[in-house]
This record gives structure tokens, C-alpha cells and sequence, in this order.
């Protein structure tokens, strides 16, 4: 019995086989009149080239990359037949604060006739073109919606770029507001790119900032502009030691230096510095403090110097020749004309400069002499000074040009002191010095009553 079934389904199955195939080269012929469109290909895998990798350019510090300019938002003109034309006999441009007299040429070829709303057009794309020509790329100008050209009277609107922000990241230890306030100062509305990118180039020479880059994008309203900066700060420490030849050789001729300096002490830009030298006959030290004071590197410096020096040749070692002085100085300097190439500044400063010479032994043993020369050795001196410098940068080279004029206030008698030594030296009486030396005193108590 099971093997009549096993029979049976396998005479089915080979007469449904059958029937498929049947079926299946029946629709292979179309009939008479029916186009089939031919096989329908593979689908052909879609290449897409990789973009190229665009290489890191690392600005050279003059000039700074260019600012990256947003394209002014297009406003939806009006629509207009082209056709039609009105009698206008005045054109108001509102709302520009520059470029009147380029304007003005502009509005004055296309009043008084019939222009069509293409005119219009045409004019506003002229204004805009103008402000791009003088380096307001952000701004630009569009005919107002809704306007009646039935009276006679067509209004464009100028929208000046401004910079509603500037973001600056990148700083360790230098305030935000460093960099922020020497942008500012060259972004004021109408935005001015070539006026923004020469404010960058200074920053990028500023001994704070090793590299600065910018890029400009649109903020939330048209003609608005956010400025984005990235800056990397400068070593702000800096030492070193130095030997040099140049001072008298009665002091020694050979000196050596070390000097520390933070360019950057409490991040607002201020610097301290202090230095010490010293030679066979000479021991000096000094310290400086200087702060800026405005976004237009205008500083304000603070400085204390002490100098002990003794002669060391042989002529007058003998007499040992001592002198010890300090001078407070303080100072304001502001540039006055800033370009990347090029500053010009002035500066105005005082100082107050105390010293005191030792002579430890007369000839003759002129004791009595001798503490009365150093008694008039001891000095003191004011001066009021005018500078003006002047710095030009080349690539391979930089000249400095420098003028000062200086008022001196001399509080004691220092010439006359030194006609008292000079006799003193020669073998004169004591007792004729000395006679001098009271006058001379009667002289200084004098004058520094009236200084």
C-alpha cells in the first residue's frame, strides 16, 4: 500500500513541473502588438571620487590668513510685471553713513524718468557693488517691499555690516579681553574687512601671540556678523645670560648679565623684569614693571635701578673711589600711528636719580677735607624727558628711530665738587677747601629750598 503512494506522489509531482514550464515558455513570445521592454540592466555601482585633502596652511605672521566673508543673505524682491514703469522723480537711500557722495552719483543717473521695477534692481545692485568695492563686503542694499511708486518717490534700503560678537578661544594666561579690545576698535560699523584684517596683522605681531587665525561667519540677523578668533600664546617667560665689553675700563671693561622677564605676569599683558650685572669694579641691578593701559598698547612703566661702582685703575687706586646711585624712573608711552610695517610713538617720563662718591683717602691725609667732599658728593638730580620713537620693519631688517629731549633739575653742586677735589688732589691747604666747602653748602641749602 505504501508503495502505491510513494507511485502516486511522484506522478504529481512531475505533471505540476511539467505544467510550469509550459506556462513559462508560453510568455516568452509576446503577442502580436505588445512592445516588452527590454531587460532592465544591473544596477551599476556609483563611484563617488574622495575629496582631496586640502593641506594645512600655517599663516606667516605677516599678513594673517584672509577673513573668510559670508555672502550677504538675498532678500525676495518684490514682484513686479517688468513692464511697468513709473515717473519717479526722487530715489531715498536709507540707511548708509557712508560712501554719501558715491551714492549720491549713483541715485542721481535714474531719477527724474520712468523706471521700471528692473531699474530699481539695477540701482540697488550698483549701490552694493559699490560698498564691496571699498571693502564692505558685508554690507548691502535691497528695494523696500510695499512701496507705492505712484507718488513719485522710490526708497532702497542699506543694511552695514556690524559685528555683533567676537569669540576668542585658544588663551591660556592672556585675558580674552586683550585680544577682544584691539578688534573692537577696528570693527565699528559700517564692518570694513581690509580696516579688520590690519587689526589682525597686529595682533599677529604682538609679542604675546604666536598665531592668530579668524574666520568671519554670519550671525542672527542679515548684516550681522559673528568674528571668531583662535590665538596661541607666546612663551611668556623668558631668561638668558649675557658678556659684553663696553663699559669704562676704570670700572672694568668686561661685564656679564642675567636677566629674567615675564612678558605676561597677571594676564592682562604686563611684564616685570629684572636684570643683574656685574664687573671688576661695578655691581648694578635693576627691576621694571610696565602695564598697558589701552587697546592702543599705550603703557604705563615702573622702574628702580642701583648701581655701586668703585674705580679700579691704578692711578686712582689709591684714593679708593667709591659711588653708589638709584633712579626711579617712571614713564608713559603711547604709540601714536600703528601699521604692521611701521609705529610711531611718544613717550614722557620722569626721573629721580640720588648718588653719593666716596673718596676714602686724600693726599695728605686731609681728613677733615675729605668728609667734607663727600658730604658735598652726595647728589641729587631730577629730569623730566620727551621721546619719540619711531620703528620701521622690513622682512630681513628694522631700523628704530629715536628723539629725546630732556629738562634736567639739578638739586645739588656736583661741578663744584669736583674743582674741590681736583684741589684737594693738588696738595691746597685744607683749610682753604674747607673755607670753600661752607660756601658751597651755603649754595645747596639755598637751592634745594626752591627745588
Amino acid at each position: 500500500m505504501q508503495l502505491v503512494k510513494r507511485t502516486i506522489i511522484v506522478i504529481t509531482s512531475i505533471i505540476i513541473n511539467i505544467t510550469f514550464a509550459y506556462k513559462a515558455n508560453s510568455q516568452s513570445t509576446p503577442p502580436e502588438g505588445i512592445n516588452i521592454p527590454p531587460d532592465i540592466p544591473e544596477p551599476v555601482e556609483e563611484t563617488i571620487p574622495e575629496r582631496e585633502q586640502q593641506p594645512i596652511i600655517t599663516p606667516t605672521p605677516i599678513p594673517p590668513p584672509k577673513l573668510q566673508i559670508p555672502e550677504t543673505p538675498q532678500r525676495t524682491e518684490p514682484a513686479t510685471p517688468s513692464n511697468l514703469r513709473f515717473n519717479i522723480k526722487k530715489i531715498e537711500v536709507l540707511g548708509n553713513t557712508v560712501l554719501e557722495d558715491e551714492i549720491n552719483q549713483l541715485v542721481d543717473k535714474y531719477q527724474n524718468q520712468n523706471l521700471s521695477f528692473a531699474d530699481l534692481i539695477q540701482l540697488r545692485t550698483e549701490i552694493t557693488q559699490l560698498y564691496i568695492d571699498n571693502n564692505y563686503q558685508t554690507s548691502g542694499a535691497f528695494v523696500v517691499n510695499n512701496q507705492l511708486l505712484n507718488n513719485g518717490i522710490a526708497q532702497i534700503q542699506v543694511v552695514e555690516g556690524q559685528l555683533e560678537s567676537i569669540e576668542v578661544s585658544g588663551l591660556q594666561r592672556l585675558k580674552p579681553s586683550y585680544v577682544r579690545s584691539r578688534l573692537q576698535a577696528a570693527s565699528k560699523s559700517p564692518l570694513n574687512r581690509e580696516r579688520l584684517e590690519s587689526a589682525l596683522q597686529l595682533l599677529q605681531i604682538d609679542p604675546l601671540l604666536q598665531q592668530v587665525n579668524a574666520e568671519l561667519t554670519a550671525g542672527s540677523a542679515p548684516g550681522k556678523n559673528i568674528l571668531q578668533v583662535v590665538v596661541k600664546e607666546a612663551p611668556a617667560f623668558h631668561s638668558g645670560v649675557a658678556v659684553a665689553n663696553n663699559q669704562s675700563p676704570s670700572i672694568g671693561s668686561v661685564q656679564g648679565n642675567v636677566f629674567v622677564r615675564h612678558d605676561n605676569l597677571l594676564g592682562f599683558g604686563d611684564s616685570l623684569s629684572a636684570e643683574y650685572g656685574l664687573t671688576d669694579g661695578l655691581d648694578i641691578y635693576s627691576i621694571g614693571y610696565s602695564l598697558p593701559v589701552n587697546y592702543r598698547n599705550a603703557t604705563v612703566n615702573l622702574r628702580y635701578s642701583n648701581n655701586n661702582s668703585e674705580i679700579i685703575e691704578d692711578t686712582f687706586e689709591d684714593l679708593d673711589i667709591r659711588s653708589d646711585s638709584e633712579t626711579f624712573s617712571l614713564s608713559f608711552r603711547q604709540p601714536l600711528v600703528r601699521k604692521p610695517d611701521t609705529e610711531f610713538a611718544l613717550s614722557v617720563g620722569f626721573d629721580l636719580r640720588r648718588s653719593q662718591t666716596f673718596i676714602a683717602k686724600l693726599r695728605g691725609n686731609l681728613e677733615q677735607a675729605s668728609q667734607l667732599i663727600r658730604e658735598a658728593f652726595e647728589n641729587e638730580q631730577a629730569a623730566a624727558k620727551l621721546i619719540a620713537h619711531q620703528l620701521d620693519a622690513e622682512p630681513n631688517r628694522s631700523i628704530l628711530h629715536r628723539s629725546a629731549a630732556t629738562l634736567a633739575i639739578d638739586c645739588g653742586e656736583l661741578k663744584a665738587a669736583e674743582r674741590l677735589i681736583a684741589k684737594a688732589l693738588s696738595g691746597n691747604p685744607p683749610e682753604e677747601i674747607e673755607e670753600e666747602l661752607k660756601d658751597l653748602f651755603i649754595q645747596i641749602n639755598l637751592r634745594q629750598k626752591n627745588c
